[in-house]
């Protein structure tokens, strides 16, 4: 385990300083992930396999708290925007090339096992959304996190959708992946709420 967790980040690292932009935006393109996925992704796409190829659709709502002082949808969203690694599983960069880096408006993000994740947002809505590229293991799938008030609660909602390969096992990995990583920042929030 560490030998591969070794190969992992030192593959990761290779490509995290770069010169020149041209450089730059081959690893953009070519090089995000983990070296098993590029090997994964590369032999998927040179074959064109298609194994359930088909649309998908996962979606929840979990509730954050009641709106307080300190809790208002606002201000957990301004948290999950804060890092990629909150809104994108297992991302290893965040949108400026930074390990565990910020989530950026029109950035890039690494899932580590899926591949490159673009992501954008929407300050008024209060909506944050991941789109799969090119690469990445459900290429062309989206993912929306919205947060929102009702009655006098704080909410947020995950939308999984596309169509793409392995539309079945996302629909059943994307949905409980999503649930557990938005279980999680709920927590997180309001730890750090009622401590700070």
């Amino acid at each position: 385990m560490r030998v591969f967790l070794y190969g992992v980040l030192l593959r990761s690292a290779q490509y995290a300083y770069q010169k020149s932009w041209e450089k730059e935006k081959k690893y953009i393109r070519e090089y995000r992930g983990t070296p098993i996925m590029n090997a994964v992704h590369g032999v998927w796409k040179k074959l064109d396999l298609s194994i359930d190829k088909r649309k998908h659709f996962y979606s929840e709502i979990q509730l954050v708290g009641k709106v307080e002082s300190g809790l208002d949808a606002r201000a957990f969203y301004e948290f999950l925007k804060a890092n990629s690694i909150k809104t994108v599983p297992m991302s290893i960069r965040g949108g400026n090339n930074q390990i565990l880096g910020p989530r950026t408006q029109g950035g890039r993000a690494t899932a580590i096992f899926g591949g490159p994740v673009e992501t954008s947002h929407d300050d008024k809505t209060m909506m944050l959304i991941n789109f799969a590229k090119q690469g990445h293991f459900f290429e062309g799938g989206y993912v929306m996190i919205r947060v929102f008030e009702e009655d006098g609660k704080v909410y947020s909602e995950f939308i999984g959708f596309g169509k793409n390969n392995f539309a079945g096992f996302n629909e059943q990995l994307g949905s409980k992946l999503f649930k557990g990583m938005m279980s999680f920042n709920i927590l997180l929030f309001n730890f750090r709420r009622y401590t700070e």
